[in-house]
């Protein structure tokens, strides 16, 4: 309903105040969302922080490398399967 009465006063004279309005209105919202979405990731970062810097020894970070390493082979929905032999490409230049 708002973007309709935008652009049909945007075609009558005076119209550029409404959509200088709207604009500013948008230009707005946007700000408040990078806030909101950069606070969340200043959260997690700082979390992150806290995490890594409770790790003690070589096994606890590297269990947490595991552990990372497993979360985004989930969200990226796993790795392809093998199917068969893999083939190498040539190398160029001579062999030593």
């Amino acid at each position: 309903m708002f973007l309709l009465s935008v652009s049909v006063s945007a075609q009558q004279p005076g119209g550029n105040t409404l959509q200088a309005e709207a604009q500013a209105q948008s230009a707005t919202a946007l700000t408040r969302l990078n806030t909101y979405l950069n606070e969340i990731g200043y959260a997690q970062l700082a979390r992150r922080a806290e995490k890594v810097a409770a790790l003690k020894t070589k096994a606890e970070a590297e269990q947490r490398a595991a552990d990372v390493r497993k979360k985004i082979i989930q969200l990226v929905g796993g790795l392809p399967q093998s199917s068969g032999r893999h083939f190498r490409r040539p190398r160029s230049g001579t062999r030593s």
